[in-house]
């Protein structure tokens, strides 16, 4: 939770210009999509991670916000488990 407290915030810092999504009108619509599942991830929600996983991928509304590599490839990492589960059904 951690990180993504820190993406959030991050986002928050940018200058909210129209970044470029298809998904996203603004950078603070970004951070409030974030926060949305972080909150929902934190509470309990195993598919907000897995929403979560493709908003810090390469190309993705993470980078289309300007957001830092770093915190980006950290939070795509942590949220790995949740997008390709250890153990899948047959």
């Amino acid at each position: 939770m951690r990180l993504l407290r820190s993406a959030i915030a991050e986002l928050r810092t940018q200058a909210d210009e129209i970044p470029m999504s298809s998904r996203f009108e603004r950078v603070r619509d970004v951070a409030d999509y974030v926060e949305e599942l972080a909150n929902r991830l934190e509470a309990g929600d195993a598919d907000a991670g897995r929403e979560l996983y493709p908003v810090f991928g390469a190309t993705s509304d993470w980078d289309d916000a300007s957001g830092s590599h770093e915190l980006g490839n950290q939070l795509l990492l942590a949220l790995t488990p949740y997008y390709y589960p250890l153990t899948r059904p047959c």
